[in-house]
């Protein structure tokens, strides 16, 4: 038998990751009046921040920890879904019949397990740098009298954690008590640091040296007021681009898609959740479509721009 082109590699890899995102699809049902958890609703325009005319949905799920001692602070997790435009056939939700996918359906016990996984919770696993879901657990909604299943769909986890500076912000932690600082600062203190290095959050991509177990987390940027609430607290994540890498077969590749980046910056508030961020990963991946270039998204990312809900915009 003869050698196996690159080419034919790269195909062969993106057919069975395709046949394992199809047999190993597990879905999970949205219930808005759920004794279980709580849930917040989303919705985000790209126009402003990528150019092209498309919406995200956010959907938000609160589980609260069980408290295992008399006196202890309540511990929560966040489930963030997020429902990513489909900028090529332009269709975001198709319709399901829940019949069909009985034995696919994930439990809220199932999604807390989930989350436990993410989240560097579990003491007996075997964990590695995946902390994030691409398609393959995806969000289920109902309109009416029909269910909707995503298109696109990325999950990802936060623990909830507010205390001071000294204890570990380990990566997916949202604690808003941290000391503010910027892109812009932290990037300058990096370069002082580490001179002969790429800052890892550049475009293009070219961060091979990050220490990507031991430095990945979440910064808390500042405070800003919202529609004229205030207390709603901007988030910058630190990590590269380099952690999911799929090749693209046709002549001109995309490049990587680094799902693991996932909303690089969002605004969080503790009782809205998350209402607001981006998604450079996704629409860097698709920068034909939308026609950016690498320094725009740079110049995004130095001002740390998101986009914010719909729901929260100025009246």
């Amino acid at each position: 038998m003869g050698k196996l082109t690159i080419p034919l590699l790269k195909t062969l890899c993106i057919f069975f990751m395709g046949i394992q995102s199809v047999y190993g699809q597990q879905y999970f049902v949205l219930d808005e009046n759920s004794s279980q958890y709580s849930s917040k609703s989303y919705t985000l325009n790209t126009a402003s921040l990528y150019t092209i005319k498309a919406e995200i949905a956010l959907v938000n799920i609160l589980l609260t920890e069980p408290l295992n001692y008399k006196g202890a602070e309540e511990q929560n997790t966040l489930v963030l879904f997020s429902v990513l435009p489909d900028l090529i056939e332009k269709e975001n939700w198709t319709a399901i019949n829940l019949d069909t996918i009985q034995d696919k359906i994930l439990s809220t016990g199932k999604l807390r397990l989930l989350s436990q996984q993410s989240l560097l919770q579990l003491f007996d696993f075997n964990y590695g740098d995946k902390t994030k879901y691409w398609n393959e657990y995806k969000l289920i909604v109902k309109r009416g009298e029909q269910y909707f299943v995503a298109k696109n769909c990325l999950l990802q986890f936060f623990a909830i954690r507010n205390r001071p500076n000294i204890f570990t912000n380990t990566y997916g932690t949202i604690n808003t008590d941290q000391t503010p600082i910027s892109i812009v600062a932290f990037r300058s203190i990096f370069k002082n640091t580490y001179s002969y290095a790429n800052f890892p959050l550049n475009l293009p991509p070219n961060d091979s040296g990050f220490d990507r177990r031991r430095d990945r987390r979440e910064y808390l940027s500042k405070e800003i007021t919202l529609n004229g609430a205030s207390r709603f607290f901007q988030f910058w994540t630190y990590t590269d681009w380099g952690q999911t890498i799929i090749e693209s077969v046709d002549p001109n590749p995309r490049g990587v898609f680094a799902y693991e980046r996932g909303i690089d910056r969002f605004i969080y508030h503790p009782e809205h959740l998350i209402v607001g961020g981006s998604f450079d990963f996704y629409f860097y991946y698709y920068r034909r479509e939308t026609g950016m270039k690498a320094a725009q998204f740079d110049e995004n990312i130095n001002a740390e721009k998101v986009i914010i809900a719909d729901e929260l915009q100025e009246k």
